[in-house]
């Protein structure tokens, strides 16, 4: 009989060894994009000019206007325009 042909791979706690190895530095390089971009977050928030006063101020009133607009009068069926577009007599 002859001898039986190497495995084509190594023994299995190489081959783990290896993987881990592999893991190990894609985790590293992982991190560091992380890191990477958390700084780069950090540095265009503190170099960002700040928003104009008067922008804040229309964002506010617009929030606080939402949802009450109305188009109809009291004794209104739906049919008629909105009261700043109805005829005056």
């Amino acid at each position: 009989m002859s001898d039986p042909l190497p495995p084509p791979y190594p023994p299995d706690d190489e081959r783990l060894a290896d993987i881990e190895t592999y893991l190990t530095v894609q985790l590293m390089y992982v991190r560091q994009a992380r890191a990477a971009a958390a700084r780069r977050r950090e540095i265009q928030q503190r170099t960002a000019p700040p928003p104009p006063p008067q922008r804040d101020a229309v964002d506010a009133l617009g929030t606080a206007l939402v949802g009450r607009e109305t188009t109809e009068t009291a004794r209104s069926d739906g049919d008629e325009p909105p009261p700043c577009a109805s005829l005056v007599r």
